[in-house]
């Protein structure tokens, strides 16, 4: 599957017109895409530090060739397209190669949902790049998987174009350590939190802090669209 992660602003410094304008023209243009198959938005909450930037948005495809098609060549591409140019700052955009581990069966058009997109590195621990990948999937994923009240979980990679080499880093060990995404979809902020104050949650918290690094963590109000 693949997978579009965008972060933005809107052009007008008027948050309200600018998602009057995003509700009634973006997202209605954006349903409008040929092989889309789901389509998330959310207003991305501020932390301790500022929000990165104001809203989010998922939208997945197949693959990257069904992507392909409806961003850049499909009919449907040119007035999304236009509207995005005429409206929105794109501060962040990932096209991602992503797995479901967990689908979002019970979803419609219209359910609020809390989003936690985490993005991140693995630290490889003095083990190579393909043990690091094992442990991750085998067992991290595994322990996401089984937190109380979760909905929805993907994950995905994605390789960073032109990124210079590093003094001392084999940039081989860059192509098999890439960097990485967890969605995860909850039904709302206080389940996330108490999914993560479950025993589990701790337990998850403790191996994120052991074998994760660069991360940054995007904290969604959310609603499905498709």
């Amino acid at each position: 599957m693949k997978t579009v992660f965008a972060t933005f602003n809107f052009r007008s410094g008027d948050i309200a017109e600018g998602e009057r304008l995003y509700l009634k023209n973006h997202v209605p243009l954006t349903l409008q895409l040929p092989n889309l198959r789901q389509y998330i938005t959310g207003v991305i909450r501020p932390g301790p530090e500022p929000a990165p930037a104001h809203r989010a948005a998922f939208n997945y495809f197949d693959d990257a060739k069904a992507l392909h098609w409806a961003l850049h060549k499909s009919p449907q591409a040119k007035p999304l397209i236009k509207d995005g140019a005429a409206h929105l700052r794109v501060n962040h955009w990932l096209e991602l190669d992503s797995d479901i581990i967990v689908p979002f069966t019970d979803r419609y058009p219209g359910l609020n949902c809390f989003v936690v997109a985490m993005e991140f590195e693995l630290k490889l621990n003095e083990q190579d790049p393909e043990a690091a990948e094992q442990s991750y999937l085998d067992e991290h994923v595994a322990m996401v998987r089984d937190l109380p009240n979760l909905r929805h979980l993907m994950i995905s990679k994605y390789q960073v174009i032109g990124m210079p080499r590093a003094a001392g880093l084999d940039n081989s060990i860059r192509l098999r350590n890439p960097l990485r995404m967890m969605m995860l979809v909850f039904n709302d902020f206080e389940q996330y939190r108490n999914a993560y104050e479950s025993a589990i949650g701790q337990e998850l918290k403790a191996r994120e802090e052991r074998t994760m690094t660069k991360v940054r963590v995007y904290n969604i109000d959310a609603t499905v669209q498709l």
